[in-house]
């Protein structure tokens, strides 16, 4: 894992008295062993795989956790969605991929449905639509797709080109970035489980917001915001 070489610099250190981050849940794995050893607090704002923080006392996080958001995606399905069958579309070399589906999976099978199909989407694929076909023979109810926002705009565009139309539930990886809505555009067709977080919640942005404009950015998506969450838990 590459950011073990820099976070072994910084643990232990007279001048780190804690670290905030990683955001993906691979690299933060890579470093909680290092943050127990030298005591030094780890908090992570977007790393949400369960493993991140059991077992592990100097590390936290501030998002919601795999086993929370896939329970509450299965039962959006089961319950308000009214499926009974749905294909899992992940990446099973990424850790916060596979912690969402397998949370996912075994609510989804709890609540009486079944799933006949689960594909492969490897991160930085291009095309999806080999995935996608399959999925389509099996008319599944519906779609769960815990991958992050690039790949899942391009399955998005590349599903309504197929003709596949049913609806989506994915987790926060798709919120992560405003990329998922501006290329998705009106192929994005679903739910998906993530933070408190709205551009539109003036009180929740007022710190962020003046920031971002005053440094000529975008107004955010929702991971900036719960990094500042992260160094207000710190």
């Amino acid at each position: 894992m590459k950011p073990l070489t820099p976070c072994s610099a910084w643990f232990p250190s007279d001048k780190v008295d804690a670290v905030i981050g990683e955001v993906t849940s691979s690299n933060t794995l890579a470093m909680t062993k290092i943050a127990d050893d030298s005591k030094t607090p780890l908090v992570s704002s977007t790393a949400t795989n369960d493993r991140v923080t059991r077992n592990h006392p100097y590390v936290s996080r501030v998002c919601f956790s795999d086993s929370f958001q896939g329970v509450v995606g299965a039962n959006l399905a089961s319950r308000d969605l009214k499926a009974k069958t749905a294909a899992i579309v992940f990446d099973s070399s990424n850790d916060y991929s596979v912690g969402l589906a397998k949370a996912f999976r075994t609510q989804f099978l709890k609540n009486g449905g079944t799933i006949p199909i689960e594909v492969q989407a490897p991160g930085g694929s291009k095309d999806f639509k080999a995935q996608l076909a399959s999925v389509k023979a099996k008319n599944v109810d519906m779609i769960y797709m815990p991958i992050y926002y690039t790949e899942g705009a391009l399955i998005a565009v590349q599903a309504k080109q197929l003709g596949l139309s049913k609806p989506v539930v994915g987790g926060d990886g798709l919120a992560a970035d405003q990329v998922f809505f501006d290329v998705g555009k009106d192929a994005v067709n679903g739910y998906m489980t993530t933070d408190y977080y709205s551009p539109n919640a003036q009180r929740a942005n007022a710190g962020g917001r003046g920031v971002y404009q005053s440094l000529g950015s975008q107004i955010p998506a929702a991971d900036p915001h719960l990094g500042r969450d992260g160094g207000g838990r710190l």
